[in-house]
């Protein structure tokens, strides 16, 4: 039987990933839009659903933004990265995704509150601002346990470049 409404939700959510894939929004609808899905339909589905178009959209922008990354960042960033996915790995049966996800939500707001919001930005003095082992294993982490390792990868490499380009090409090859 057609279900109108799984087309109208699925179709609603790939839209919010694509716009924040093409970097309008700054990466905050990708999120809402796997939320949405996982409520919906679950984790293991939302997944499902969003993978092939991850697939082609990582392999475009990674097409696209191929002269404009520093090798030596990416590959220097790396390794934290992995050791977060394998910490992931250990810990996921213990720990609580739901304490995560307020972690990474509280993260957030911080950011836009001392980033957007405070007219002398403050946010070059806070913690490990700028440092790879830090937001490259919280990266890894959140990536694994809840697909939005996104945040800590964008606040490090906003420390990194005034160029946008420069930003997208790292976000795309770091997180591809």
């Amino acid at each position: 039987m057609f279900d109108l409404s799984y087309y109208l939700i699925v179709s609603f959510s790939i839209l919010l990933f694509a716009i924040s894939k093409s970097g309008f929004s700054g990466g905050g609808l990708a999120l809402i839009s796997v939320t949405v899905l996982s409520i919906t339909y679950g984790p293991l589905n939302a997944i499902a659903i969003l993978m092939p178009m991850l697939l082609i959209c990582d392999a475009m922008a990674g097409y696209l933004n191929r002269n404009h990354y520093e090798h030596k960042i990416i590959w220097s960033i790396a390794p934290y990265s992995f050791l977060g996915v394998m910490a992931g790995m250990a810990l996921f049966k213990f720990i609580n995704l739901s304490m995560i996800s307020i972690f990474i939500g509280s993260l957030s707001l911080v950011y836009v509150i001392f980033n957007y919001l405070v007219i002398n930005s403050k946010i070059k003095n806070i913690p490990f601002y700028g440092s790879k082992s830090f937001w490259g294993t919280l990266a890894g982490f959140t990536s694994f346990c809840l697909h939005s390792g996104g945040l800590p990868m964008n606040i490090y490499f906003m420390s990194l470049y005034n160029k946008k380009i420069q930003f997208v090409a790292g976000l795309v090859f770091s997180m591809a």
